[in-house]
C-alpha cells in the first residue's frame, strides 16, 4: 500500500464539494428499455439486437462464459484461480459486499436466467436459501485478508453513512409510490469524523467486481485494476470501463456477473455487471458502444485518489429501488405498476 497522502486532524478536512470531476451522470434515468440477456440463447430474434451482440462478443475475453450462477459465486471450498491476485490457490470465502456492512443475512436466492425462464414458462420460481448473505469461494487468503483489513471499514463507514442519510428520507414506502424516487444531496464526510476516503472505498468496490466477474477475469484483463486494489495504484480505469453509484432501498438485492444488455430504443448494447445491496447499488461497464454510459455518481475518478487521502465528498445520488430481477433497473414500485398495465 502507498503510504502519504492523508490529512492532517488539526487542518481539517479537503473538500471535494463542487468538483467538476466527481459529478452525478447527465444522462437520465431510462427505464423499461433494458433488455439483461443472462445467455446467448435468450436473444429474442431480432436481427438489430442480433449484430448488436455479435458486436458486443467482439469485445468479450476469449474464456468467458456467460450466464452461470454456479461458476459466478462457488459455495464449496476449492483450488482455483484467485479472482484478484490470478493465482492458482485454496480459495476462501468472500462476501459481496463485506459482510461487516450488513450482508449476513439469510434470503432466498434465485439466479437470473432461472427468473427469465420462470417468467417466460408462467412457472413458479424455484428458489434456493442463500446462507449468511451473499458470497462465494473466489479470493485467495491473502488478497481476502488484505482487501478486508485496508479497504473493509471504509466501505462499512460509507454503508453506515449511508443508512443516516436514508433515515433522514420522507419514508421508504412513500418514495416507493411515487413515480421517481428522485435524487439527494449528500455529504460524506467532514471534519467531525475525519473525513472519508473515496480512494479506499472504490477499491472495496472492484474488489467486489472482481469477485462476481468469474470467467470474465476482470483483474486479469485489466491489471490496472488489479495494481489499484493490491497496490494502491493511483490511476485512470481503463479505457470503456465505467463505474457508478446509486443509493438503493431494494427489496431485492442483486449480485450479476457480466451480463450483455441491450436498449431496443436507441439501439445500444453493453456488457454490465451490478452488485445492489442496500444501501448501495454499484453498476460497472465493462464495453458498451455508448460514451457516457447511465451511471448514477460517476466513481472513475476516485480510483485517482491515493486510498489514504481523506475528504468531505458532496454530490447528489439517486435514490433506487430493487423491484425487478433485471440488472440497474432502480424503478420505484409505483412505476412497475404502472408500465405494467400501461
Amino acid at each position: 500500500m502507498r503510504r502519504g497522502g492523508g490529512e492532517e486532524g488539526g487542518r481539517g478536512v479537503e473538500s471535494l464539494a463542487g468538483s467538476p470531476s466527481i459529478a452525478a451522470s447527465s444522462v437520465p434515468l431510462r427505464i423499461n428499455v433494458l433488455i439483461p440477456i443472462a445467455h446467448p440463447d435468450a436473444l429474442p430474434h431480432s436481427a438489430a439486437m442480433k449484430a448488436a451482440f455479435d458486436e458486443a462478443s467482439k469485445h468479450c475475453p476469449p474464456n468467458f462464459r456467460p450466464g452461470d450462477g454456479i461458476v459466478l459465486l462457488p459455495r464449496r471450498p476449492l483450488t482455483d484461480r484467485c479472482r484478484l491476485c490470478g493465482k492458482n490457490e485454496r480459495l476462501t470465502k468472500e462476501h459481496v459486499p463485506p459482510k461487516a456492512a450488513g450482508n449476513s443475512t439469510t434470503r432466498p436466492s434465485l439466479t437470473l436466467a432461472a427468473w427469465l425462464a420462470a417468467e417466460n414458462r408462467r412457472q413458479p420460481q424455484t428458489k434456493t436459501r442463500s446462507q449468511g448473505g451473499v458470497w462465494g469461494y473466489t479470493l485467495c487468503a491473502s488478497c481476502n485478508s488484505y482487501t478486508g483489513r485496508q479497504y473493509g471499514s471504509e466501505y462499512m463507514g460509507w454503508a453506515i453513512r449511508a443508512c443516516g442519510i436514508i433515515q433522514q428520507l420522507p419514508p421508504v414506502a412513500a418514495l416507493d409510490a411515487q413515480p421517481d424516487a428522485g435524487e439527494v444531496e449528500v455529504t460524506f464526510g467532514g471534519n467531525k469524523d475525519g473525513g472519508v476516503s473515496p480512494g479506499a472505498f472504490v477499491r472495496q468496490v472492484l474488489s467486489c467486481m472482481c469477485t462476481v466477474s468469474a470467467s470474465w477475469d476482470l483483474a486479469g484483463q485489466h491489471p490496472a485494476i488489479r495494481r489499484m486494489v493490491l497496490e494502491g495504484a493511483e490511476a485512470q480505469l481503463p479505457a470503456g470501463v465505467h463505474l457508478g453509484m446509486t443509493i438503493f432501498l431494494g427489496p431485492i438485492t442483486r449480485c450479476v456477473g457480466p451480463t450483455f444488455s441491450y436498449d431496443a430504443q436507441r439501439n445500444k448494447w453493453a456488457w454490465i455487471m451490478e452488485v445492489a445491496y442496500p444501501p448501495f447499488a454499484f453498476k460497472l461497464v465493462l464495453a458498451s458502444d455508448e460514451e457516457e454510459p447511465d451511471l448514477g455518481l460517476v466513481l472513475n475518478p476516485f480510483t485517482e485518489l491515493d486510498p489514504r487521502r481523506r475528504v468531505r465528498l458532496t454530490a447528489p445520488l439517486r435514490i433506487g429501488f430493487g423491484r425487478t430481477p433485471y440488472p440497474t433497473d432502480y424503478r420505484t414500485g409505483a412505476s412497475v405498476e404502472m408500465q405494467r398495465h400501461a
